[in-house]
């Protein structure tokens, strides 16, 4: 995995998933997965999502904010491959997200919210 933002405050977030999209899809197998909780998986609404966004492969975080229980989705592409911009570009309505776009020289990085059900 590349360089990465810092890590959120974990009195305010909880670290879930750290892996890879692997041509949209998320990652489980063992050479991918960095951060496991408890056997933790992805919603299908937020999987289906990502997938949608169609991005080829990326770093994959997922959070929970331990106040509302709202999921931060923190995806870091190459800019070289467009992924991030792909993202960003496809974001709809249909499922609350708020994108923002934090750049580097060489990584782009989309942070998604989705709501707890």
């Amino acid at each position: 995995m590349g360089p990465e933002a810092p890590p959120l405050d974990p009195q305010k977030f909880t670290l879930l998933l750290k892996t890879r999209l692997c041509r949209g899809k998320i990652s489980y197998e063992k050479k991918h997965v960095k951060h496991q909780q408890e056997g933790w998986r992805a919603p299908d609404y937020i999987a289906d999502d990502l997938m949608a966004k169609n991005p080829i492969d990326a770093d994959l975080q997922v959070y929970q904010e331990n106040s509302t229980n709202r999921y931060r989705v923190v995806v870091n592409g190459r800019r070289g491959s467009n992924v991030a911009n792909k993202i960003a570009n496809s974001l709809t309505g249909a499922i609350d997200t708020l994108g923002e776009l934090w750049s580097s020289h060489t990584e782009l990085e989309n942070v998604f919210y989705y709501p707890h059900f």
